[in-house]
This record gives C-alpha cells, sequence and structure tokens, in this order.
C-alpha cells in the first residue's frame, strides 16, 4: 500500500486514511489488538474483543445475516440507528492484517437496491474449473475432461460442433467460428472468453486458450485448448466498476473528500469531492501557508495534531473548522496520515476530509438541550422536595392532633371523624413519600438497604395485616411459598414492604368476590444464589393490553373512574403510588 500508484483512486486513498475504527488480525482472522475507536464504535470492551474472529464477531451483530453482504459488509443497528460496515483490509506485519471500519451507510441509501458484494477471491477458489478439450475438424466434434463438463453431456463424453454452437452465447458465435476455422486451417495459437449455457439455464463463462496440434490427412489442423472457467471473475470486473461508482457515490452523499500531497516534490492531488468541500485552490492555498484554510483559533489544534501524525505515522483525526474561499466557516472532520521510506523520511502526506458542519451543529444544539433538560430536571426535584417538606411539617401537625384526639373520651361519631382525619392524612403521607420517591428515582438517588433477613416471615407479616380488610369484603388472602427457596435472602425490607402492600391493596381493593393469592418463589441462577420472585394475582376486574403498556407509567390508574382517595377506600395508596414506588423497588 506504499505505492503511489495505488493512491491514485479516491477508493484505496480511503483504505489507506480509513474510518477511525480499526484492529489488527492474524493469520486466522482473529482479533489481536483494537483501537479505541473500533470498541466504541461496536460498543464492546476492547478486551472482550482480542481473541474472537472477526467475520464471526460482524455477523453476530448483524440486523440478519440474510442483509449481510458477503464476508465484508454487515447489517448493523444500533439503538433507533441502522448502519451498513464495511470490512476494509490493509497488509501489515507478516501474517497480520489491518482491518478498518468503515461506514458505507450513505452509499447504501443512495441506490435503489442492495447490491450484494461477494468476495470473489474465495469465490473463484471453490468454483474455478480448468479442464483440456481437443477439436477434430474433419467429424466437427470435441472432447472435454470432466471438469469442463457444461451439463449437457456426460463427463468425458464427446459433443458435437452443432450442439456446442446451440448453447454457445450468439454475440461469441463469430468470434470462436473466425478463430477456429483460421487454426484448423494455418495453425496458431489465439485465446479469448466464451460464455455457454450450462445445465442449470446460467451462462458459464470460460477463458479458451486455442492451439493448434498435428496437421491431419484432411490437410487441416487438430486443435487443442485449455479452458479455465472464469465466471465468477467476469462477474467480479462488472462489479468493480459498480464497487467503484458506488464508492464515489458514497463519497458524494457523505460529503467527503481525499487529497494526496507529495512531501518531497510539493505535488498535491485531491478529488473533485474535496475541491467542492474545501475550495477548488484549497491545496493551492496550503502550499503558501499548510495551516491557511484552517480559521485562527483552530490553528494551534491543527498543528498539534499534524506534528503527531508526523511523529507517530498514526491516522490522526481532528473535528476542526476551515474558511472556504467565500469567507464561510465550516465544521470538518479530518483524517491523515503521513508515510515514510526505509530511511525515516517523511513522503507522502494523504488526507481525508469529511464535511461535517450540520451535525456538528446538531451536537452543539443537543448538547446544550441536555444541560438544560439537566437544569430543569435538579430544579424539579429541588421543587419537589422543598413542596413535600412544607407541607410534611403542618402534616406531621395534623397527624400528632388526630392522635392525641384518639386517647380523648369521644362519641362514637367524633370517634369516626378522628379517624377520617388520621386515615387521610396518613395517606398524603404516603403520597409525599411517593413523590420523593420519585424524584430520587429520578436523580440516581433511590438508597437501597440489603440485609439478610427471612423474606417469608415478611411477607406473612404484612399478609396478617390486610386479613381484617379482606374478610370484612368477603376476600381470602393466601401466601404460596416455594419450599426450595432458602430460608434467609438478601433484601431491602422497606422497599419490599412497600412493593408487596401495594400490590396486595391494589388486590383487595379491585377485586369484588374470589381471592387474592401471592406467590413467593425460587428460581436458581448458574453462580449458585438464587433468585426470588413475589408475584400477586387476584379475581378481580383485571386489565386490559393498553392498561398494561402504561402500567408502570408515574401517576397512572388502570379505572379513572376509581377516586383512590375517597375515604370510601380504606386500602390507602391507589395504584398510582403502587406504581411509582414499585418502580424503586423493580429498578433495584
Amino acid at each position: 500500500m506504499t505505492s503511489t500508484k495505488l493512491l491514485e483512486t479516491p477508493a484505496v486513498a480511503q483504505a489507506v486514511v480509513g474510518s477511525m475504527p480499526c484492529c489488527i488480525v492474524d493469520a486466522r482472522d482473529r482479533i489481536t489488538e483494537v483501537n479505541d475507536a473500533f470498541a466504541t464504535r461496536l460498543n464492546r470492551a476492547a478486551a472482550h474483543l482480542v481473541g474472537v474472529e472477526i467475520l464471526e464477531l460482524m455477523r453476530s451483530l448483524s440486523v440478519d445475516e440474510s442483509h449481510s453482504t458477503g464476508s465484508n459488509c454487515f447489517h448493523l443497528r444500533e439503538a433507533s440507528k441502522e448502519s451498513w460496515i464495511r470490512l476494509d483490509r490493509m497488509p501489515g506485519m507478516p501474517g497480520r492484517e489491518i482491518v478498518l471500519l468503515v461506514d458505507v451507510s450513505a452509499e447504501w441509501l443512495a441506490l435503489t437496491s442492495v447490491v450484494t458484494a461477494r468476495t470473489v477471491r474465495d469465490r473463484l477458489m471453490n468454483d474455478a474449473e480448468v479442464g483440456t478439450w481437443r477439436y477434430d475438424p474433419d467429424v466437427q466434434v470435441y472432447h472435454f475432461s470432466s471438469e469442463l463438463a457444461l451439463g449437457h453431456n456426460g463427463a468425458g463424453e464427446p459433443v458435437s460442433l452443432d450442439v456446442l454452437t446451440r448453447i454457445q452465447h450468439p454475440d461469441d458465435m463469430a468470434k470462436d467460428r473466425e478463430i477456429r476455422e483460421r487454426l484448423t486451417a494455418q495453425g496458431g495459437v489465439a485465446e479469448g472468453e466464451m460464455r455457454y449455457r450450462d445445465g442449470n439455464g446460467g451462462w458459464r463463462t470460460l477463458r479458451v486458450h486455442y492451439r493448434a496440434g498435428r496437421k491431419l490427412p484432411s490437410g487441416r489442423f487438430e486443435m487443442f485448448g485449455i479452458s479455465q472457467n472464469v465466471t465468477e471473475l467476469a462477474r467480479a470486473r462488472d462489479e468493480a466498476d459498480l464497487v467503484t461508482s458506488r464508492l464515489e457515490l458514497a463519497m458524494a452523499a457523505a460529503n467527503a473528500g481525499v487529497y494526496e500531497i507529495d512531501l518531497k516534490t510539493g505535488d498535491r492531488w485531491s478529488s473533485e469531492q474535496f475541491k467542492q468541500i474545501a475550495g477548488e485552490e484549497a491545496l493551492e492555498r496550503q502550499g503558501l501557508n499548510p495551516f491557511g484554510i484552517y480559521m485562527d483559533e483552530e490553528q494551534p489544534a491543527v498543528r498539534a495534531s499534524w506534528n503527531r501524525c508526523l511523529t507517530s505515522g498514526a491516522v490522526e483525526n481532528l473535528d476542526t473548522r476551515i474558511y472556504r474561499p467565500d469567507g464561510e466557516g465550516r465544521w470538518m472532520r479530518l483524517f491523515t496520515r503521513v508515510h515514510r521510506n526505509e530511511a525515516g523520511q517523511h513522503t507522502r502526506a494523504v488526507g481525508l476530509m469529511l464535511d461535517i458542519h450540520e451535525q456538528k451543529q446538531q451536537e452543539l444544539a443537543l448538547v446544550e438541550a441536555k444541560l438544560q433538560a439537566e437544569a430543569a430536571t435538579v430544579a424539579k426535584s429541588n421543587f419537589l422536595a422543598s413542596v413535600s417538606h412544607e407541607i410534611r411539617t403542618p402534616l406531621n401537625g395534623i397527624l400528632g392532633m388526630a392522635q392525641v384526639l384518639q386517647g380523648e373520651p369521644l362519641t362514637e361519631a367524633q370517634k369516626e371523624r378522628v379517624n377520617v382525619i388520621s386515615e387521610s392524612g396518613q395517606t398524603l403521607m404516603a403520597l409525599l413519600n411517593d413523590v420523593l420517591d420519585i424524584s430520587k428515582i429520578e436523580a440516581g438517588k433511590l438508597e437501597i438497604a440489603l440485609i439478610d433477613g427471612e423474606l417469608a416471615r415478611t411477607l406473612e407479616r404484612i399478609r396478617k395485616l390486610f386479613l381484617s380488610g379482606a374478610e370484612e369484603r368477603g376476600i381470602d388472602i393466601q401466601l404460596e411459598v416455594d419450599e426450595s427457596l432458602p430460608p434467609v435472602l438478601r433484601y431491602d425490607p422497606i422497599r419490599v414492604r412497600q412493593c408487596f402492600s401495594n400490590l396486595l391493596s391494589n388486590a383487595i381493593k379491585f377485586t369484588d368476590q374470589g381471592s387474592v393469592m401471592a406467590r413467593l418463589g425460587a428460581e436458581p441462577l448458574p453462580d449458585g444464589r438464587w433468585l426470588a420472585r413475589i408475584s400477586v394475582s387476584d379475581t378481580g376486574i383485571g386489565m386490559d393490553a393498553e392498561t398494561v403498556a402504561r402500567l408502570f407509567g408515574a401517576f397512572t390508574q388502570a379505572d379513572a373512574s376509581i377516586d383512590w382517595r375517597s375515604p370510601d377506600i380504606r386500602c390507602h395508596r391507589g395504584r398510582a403510588c403502587a406504581f411509582s414506588s414499585s418502580r424503586g423497588c423493580v429498578r433495584a
């Protein structure tokens, strides 16, 4: 890849400078080294990539292997974004190759259909057929070796000229006839490519080497030859033209340009796309001042990047701004590599420039929006905490006085009113706690205090608290415990109490008749630990699919007609609070 001639096309120049992500593979195509960009691009830890076969890795990340184009292009999905990644290879040290990840998504979007790219070398090695043949002009019969059987005759059986002519491509008949008549009459040698219909109905392309043999008694020359199946090679030539066109299209769609500078002679070359991006006279302007196309405030970073290139010889990338001839400043992503000769002298600089102005503007806007959103979240959390505190203070007074009144001699009517005040205050206090939990969850500050304890006993105590209210409604509450579960487990008693109480409360509230069944299940984990599962089922009104889809939304209630704040509902914390509290436990 050090030949200047090889760098005359944008395709190879792009391979030299590459995209940022790259790795090194050994003779078995297993990854030995990766750079940070490679690991980041595939969202994998670098240590987990070493030793993995590169094609196996890419196939595992491909959305659908049917969309994988051969062994060098893969269809990936990242979050909501889909992309096409091509593997470009360059020779490295003996037994090593450098593999670059090149994003060609723009190319695929520009094409009307996905064209399957094939690994020509591997296909030729598997499918190429080379065989010999002999032609007797006196009887007009061909004798083919078994390798050249086209499916119209048995292996090694003679084929008449008439049969061969019928399966020959019409466009090749005249050329083949001219060579055959000339060599059988005059002798000599010739070569050409001929197409024949094979037994499957497709066309097979043969590279044919003709040679006249012995002279027959008739005065004509017998003809011999060697033919090689070059069907895939012929297709590859067509596809190579298509690949070049696609690459040029991708470069244009990605708004990328390539340039090269001979550091000894000062000669410069740039692609047409580079001239459109940076300006027609960009390289000439660099000749007078190598950093003259960059904005003044960007030049120190560009100089530092250039010095690193000279020192390391590695591909250096930098987001920077340039001056266009019209004075417009635009963001560019610059990839640069400086090549050296065997003496260590700098000989050539190759660069790739991407116009990322629009992308950069969007990134800056997103950063600003994120900062604003984070500030709004902090303000909201502070507001909730402040309001909750201000409400909690008088509420504690109300609950305290209600407790005092409950100890006083009161009439039955007065006791009922005091109980309503107390229950309402407790419900409001629970709501405040849930609001604070939501605020903590959103701020990532919800604390989970794990202790060792008997989970089954905790759940049983909670169940007994609900027995009285459930019996009044004619509802039976059962707790079923898996006997295989160890008696002592690690859990957060407060959060378990929250979640389980809310689940039981809601089950009772929305069940008119029947029963509520709570289950404590056990699931062994591969590492020897146990996972406990708590579930609650009932014979109540149930929930439709739409309600289930929004089940864990904050302050969501399945049946809006039921006012969970009503004094007639003594279960406290309706569905809205149950869901918000459960979220904290589930996330833990």
